[in-house]
């Protein structure tokens, strides 16, 4: 008989037919089929049900549907199952396994007629699958959005900064971790975080120096380099190195996800490798975490895009430096480098302006080389263009008033613009430029006024208004330097090396009393008053203050010295002393001789024999025997002087120490063993490259860098060394060849001992630029104290 219904067959027959049928699909299917009572009692299931609840066949019948159903959605599925008696329905839940595991489920129910019984078929689909496949497609467009947004940023700004700080927090977010960092590797080999984004009670991670590779060893470098990224689970079970589990730990992080920024620049800063320019890591402190693949795959994004986000930074700087070079290029004087006459001519009509807005004084120097056609006729043109240079750097690194200009005016001439500048101003200028010019010591033959390279100038100076003439100042300017060069030649039989200003009277050092002598005495290169501050200077330095029988001591705690000479605090501490009504009484802490002594020419100036310290002596006796004061006081470095107080540095040890920066001295073996016997303790390095925190004490009291280095090279190192946590409030002093002229009572070069072992030395030079530093603004990377060698 064919498969089918019949009205033959019996009611009975029917329901089992059916029941057989409805079996037969179900055991066909990947889908979940329980049959259940219209109360829920499940009555039958498929194989694929026992399988995916792990349920056995009889656990699972003597169940209710409701029992698989997670309790905290029991009433919305009861609300759903009491429709089914009406209609078929769909909808989603989630239910619990034997194991008590949960997954979440699509429900089709309706309810079909067997017989006179109405019972509910259940087709149920696990939703695992999907929902998973759904949550990676949610991620994946997160993914996509956030390097979309990155992407976004480095179009619309160049701002770095802007970049990172905006790139950690989205992260952070993100991914719910408690710390995201970018981390930059210096040229050293170290590194620190460079943005952060960081929950609440959390140590933040930014400005820390992390030291590479002593901390990381090179096989982790080596896989960062090979783009590799390191997800660590749990720090306690990874094997890390102890030293990386330490840093790690001090810093809260229980699981760690680092990926490489690759840099494709063969340019990069990284020593051992030319791609590796830093990290994208994720930090999480509250737990271990187990990294997800998906999660990996978006750090590298990001750090792609960080990566794209750098170079293009960097080629825009690059850019920007080009146009910025060639721009000054079309402004300057293409021998000396200073601005030429064009940019002379523009600058000057523009504060001449606002000058007359603002009603402020505009003063003009023009400075001319004394016959220097000779020059160049005696040396050659190359070896004229090098002291034109050298005159132009002289210049511009004295004219440091703000809105002043250097410019090269003529062939021969320089210029230089003072915005708000009177004519005494001025004049202090270029006495100081002449003192700098004449310690260049540039010799010329030929010249008519002397045997070095000298220069005559002109100064103006006015305050402009509307019926006033720019040409006119620069006319009075020019008058006054042809004026001065006539008087020079006049006068050089004389010996008198300072040009005249008509119509300007310079201001004297002293204008309330006691006049210094115009027909000033020289003293071998040095007039008197040189040579009196030359030595002020020296006691200064080193925390001796200037005495005025009426006022007192007269305290300075600012910095005398620079890389060319005296410091800007110094000049000004000077001008203050010739304006007093007592300049001539006044004398240095210690000294029985004033000031007057030193500008009569009673007394000159000479190394004491045992100590070294320059001292005054009377000039023309029969005998120079020292009466050095210092040496017979029993003080020690440290009390030597009026200030005594008494400073108990942290951590201070018994020894002074001092790290010496340079060549080491041939004697180097009998300088420690003299410097032990005294109480000091100092380490020798090489160079800078030879400095290692390991080499370097715990405690380190100055360092003393004696290496003959330019300007621009000693503030390179003094900023590398500041890395190291020993070092970073230490003074640090360099000794400058071009500041010798201040010491001219030594026909030496000063050695490590002479600041080290002078009784105005080590430890008490170190305590007083210490003090220095506490008066002024807080010790900055490349901040380091220039003295004379």
């Amino acid at each position: 008989m064919p498969y089918g219904f019949s009205n033959t067959l019996s009611k009975h027959s029917y329901v089992e037919e059916t029941l057989k049928r409805y079996k037969l699909l179900s055991e066909n299917t990947r889908d979940l089929i329980l049959f259940t009572q219209l109360d829920g009692r499940i009555t039958e299931a498929n194989n694929a049900a026992f399988k995916a609840y792990g349920y056995e066949p009889e656990e699972l019948l003597s169940l209710n549907i409701q029992h698989l159903q997670v309790s905290d959605n029991l009433d919305s599925f009861a609300e759903q199952m009491a429709k089914v008696d009406k209609e078929a329905i769909t909808f989603e839940t989630v239910h619990i396994r034997k194991d008590g595991s949960v997954f979440p489920i699509e429900i089709t129910a309706q309810s079909i007629e067997l017989g006179e019984e109405k019972i509910i078929l259940n087709i149920i689909r696990d939703l695992t699958e999907s929902k998973q496949v759904e949550k990676l497609r949610e991620q994946q467009c997160d993914r996509d959005r956030l390097i979309g947004a990155m992407q976004d940023r480095i179009r619309q700004s160049l701002n770095l900064k802007e970049n990172f700080n905006s790139t950690v927090t989205e992260l952070r977010e993100f991914l719910q971790a408690d710390r995201v960092i970018i981390h930059r590797f210096f040229k050293d080999g170290n590194g620190s975080a460079v943005a952060e984004a960081v929950g609440l009670g959390f140590p933040s991670m930014l400005e820390f120096i992390i030291h590479y590779p002593s901390i990381l060893e090179k096989k982790y470098l080596q896989k960062y380099q090979q783009g590799e990224s390191l997800a660590i689970t749990d720090i306690r079970h990874a094997g890390l190195d102890l030293r990386l589990l330490q840093l790690l730990t001090f810093f809260n992080i229980k699981a760690r996800l680092a990926v490489p920024i690759l840099q494709n620049s063969p340019e990069s800063e990284f020593p051992i490798s030319n791609q590796l320019w830093g990290l994208l890591i994720v930090h999480q402190c509250s737990t271990p975490r187990q990294w997800q693949q998906s999660e990996i795959d978006l750090l590298k994004g990001m750090a792609t895009q960080i990566a794209i986000a750098i170079q293009q930074s960097d080629l825009n700087q690059q850019l920007q430096v080009a146009q910025e070079k060639l721009q000054q290029l079309t402004l300057l004087d293409p021998v000396t480098l200073v601005p030429n006459r064009s940019r002379f001519d523009e600058y000057f009509l523009s504060e001449w302006q606002r000058a007359i807005q603002e009603k402020i004084p505009l003063s003009l120097i023009i400075w001319e080389i004394d016959f220097f056609k000779k020059y160049n006729d005696t040396y050659g043109y190359q070896a004229g263009n090098r002291t034109l240079k050298q005159i132009a750097t002289t210049i511009r690194s004295n004219v440091n008033r703000l809105g002043a200009l250097v410019a090269r005016y003529s062939d021969t001439e320089f210029a230089a613009i003072l915005p708000n500048a009177e004519a005494e101003n001025a004049v202090l200028i270029v006495e100081e430029i002449r003192f700098r010019v004449k310690a260049l010591e540039i010799p010329h033959t030929n010249s008519q006024i002397g045997k070095y390279v000298t220069l005559s100038y002109g100064v103006a100076s006015t305050i402009p208004d509307a019926k006033s003439s720019a040409n006119q100042l620069i006319a009075d300017a020019e008058l006054a330097l042809s004026q001065a060069k006539t008087a020079r030649i006049l006068s050089s039989t004389r010996n008198h090396n300072h040009a005249l200003i008509p119509q300007i009277p310079l201001p004297s050092p002293n204008p309330v009393s006691n006049p210094i002598p115009s027909h000033q005495k020289t003293r071998g290169k040095n007039t008197n008053i040189e040579l009196l501050m030359s030595y002020v200077a020296y006691y200064v330095s080193r925390g001796k203050s200037v005495l005025s029988p009426m006022s007192g001591p007269l305290f300075f705690r600012g910095l005398v010295y620079e890389y060319w000479g005296y410091h800007s605090d110094f000049k000004d501490l000077w001008k203050q002393l010739q304006q007093r009504r007592d300049f001539r009484e006044l004398y240095v802490e210690g000294d029985i001789d004033c000031f007057g002594n030193f500008l009569g020419g009673n007394c000159t100036v000479i190394q004491c024999a045992r100590c070294n310290l320059p001292i005054p002596v009377s000039e023309g006796s029969a005998y120079n025997i020292p009466n050095c004061t210092l040496c017979n006081n029993p003080l020690n470095s440290g009390q030597i002087g009026a200030d005594t107080r008494q400073y108990n540095w942290e951590n201070k040890l018994e020894k002074t120490r001092v790290v010496a920066i340079g060549t080491p001295p041939n004697n180097s073996r009998n300088l420690k063993r003299l410097f032990s016997v005294n109480g000091f303790e100092v380490t020798f390095l090489s160079n800078i490259e030879a400095v290692h925190s390991q080499f370097l004490p715990s405690f380190v009291d100055m360092v003393l860098i004696y290496a003959e280095v330019s300007e621009t090279q000693g503030k390179a190192w003094a900023e590398e060394l500041r890395h190291y946590p020993q070092l970073q409030e230490v003074p640090i002093v360099a000794l400058s060849p071009k500041v010798k002229f201040s010491l001219p009572w030594v026909d030496r070069t000063l050695g490590v001992e002479d600041y080290i072992l002078a009784p105005l030395g080590g430890e008490r030079l170190a305590n007083h630029l210490r003090r220095v530093c506490e008066s002024q603004s807080p010790i900055s990377g490349s901040e380091l104290y220039w003295f004379p060698c």
